[in-house]
């Protein structure tokens, strides 16, 4: 499907990829070599706070690769050191086979970067800063207006007019227009309606379709699930381990909750004997089970079959990354 969308005496056409065909993307698109190689770094700020230790990790080019983790945890150090912004105690990381070192500061221009908190000065028009911005660039940023359009961007306000919404927008201007080949994002949806953070998903996939490589740190786990293909789970500092999306529903524990009317004590033995009960309620016939293995579902509504006529609910939510991840932070 196509949408054209007029502003000012700007016409852009772009594509529409439905939330339906994110997953098909995601199976079609193959990864290839590392492209961000993070090699045992340690971060160590002033006092001794940990900011990472002895992080690994490698992203490969033509990736969606998503890091997750609580505020603290690591995720804007790591990013940081990236960006050649921090300087490591310890450990080496390579951009597209390059050192990050104090001497190498021109391996930003192939990062598009959005912070998580842009700061910028309060006397430009939203347009003059982009071109600002846009001229200390090395590379051509062709795609301004493009993505200005896109998102509906209002050039002619100025910037400490913005609200919330639109600044983020104008950060993924700031991040895409310069069309990089890595996309290094921080909490890319922050601040956006759901509209917005659609056709940010969007956007995404589109670059991964282009081939470019897109890593970015985000609290929201939906949205990590909806459009990765691997994500990193950080924890202290310390990498607690790295999955595959789609290969993560095998691995998650699901609770199954039925109601059953009259349920009686006797039942109830019955049931905790056949199956993994992790919590009940007897007066009102609540039964929580716990399903450690996906091929304990079947097994399991086959043995509730027979209380059909007195089931008053069964509930039985999708996989989700966020049971994953408190698992992760429980352990």
């Amino acid at each position: 499907m196509r949408q054209i969308i007029y502003y000012g005496s700007l016409y852009s056409t772009h594509t529409i990829i439905g939330v339906d065909k994110l997953s098909t993307l995601k199976a079609e698109e193959t990864v290839g070599e590392v492209i961000i190689d993070i090699n045992n770094v340690t971060k160590i700020y002033p006092g001794g706070v940990i900011g990472i230790k002895e992080l690994t990790l490698q992203i490969k080019k033509n990736e969606i690769y998503g890091f997750l983790g609580q505020n603290g945890a690591g995720k804007t150090t790591t990013i940081r050191s990236i960006l050649n912004i921090l300087i490591p105690e310890k450990g080496a990381i390579h951009v597209d086979k390059e050192l990050i070192s104090r001497n190498n500061p021109s391996i930003r221009e192939k990062i598009g970067y959005l912070p998580g908190e842009l700061h910028v000065p309060t006397n430009y028009t939203v347009e003059n800063f982009l071109h600002y911005m846009a001229s200390l660039k090395k590379k051509q940023s062709d795609r301004l207006y493009e993505i200005a359009n896109r998102f509906e961007l209002p050039l002619d306000k100025k910037v400490n007019t913005l609200s919330k919404g639109n600044k983020q927008k104008m950060g993924i201007v700031l991040a895409f227009m310069h069309d990089p080949e890595i996309y290094i994002l921080d909490e890319p949806t922050s601040g956006l309606d759901p509209l917005w953070q659609q056709e940010l998903y969007d956007l995404i996939l589109e670059e991964k379709l282009k081939g470019k490589t897109i890593f970015f740190s985000s609290h929201n786990l939906d949205e990590v699930q909806k459009i990765c293909d691997r994500v990193a789970i950080i924890r202290e500092g310390k990498l607690v381990t790295v999955e595959i999306v789609n290969e993560l529903a095998q691995k998650i524990t699901r609770f199954l909750t039925v109601t059953i009317e009259n349920l009686q004590e006797k039942e109830l033995t019955d049931i905790q004997s056949n199956v993994q009960v992790d919590s009940y309620n007897i007066l009102s016939g609540e039964i929580k089970i716990k399903i450690s293995k996906p091929q304990d579902v079947s097994s399991t509504l086959g043995y509730f079959g027979k209380f059909n006529a007195r089931m008053r609910d069964l509930v039985f939510p999708p996989a989700s990354l966020e049971l994953f991840f408190m698992e992760k932070y429980r352990d």
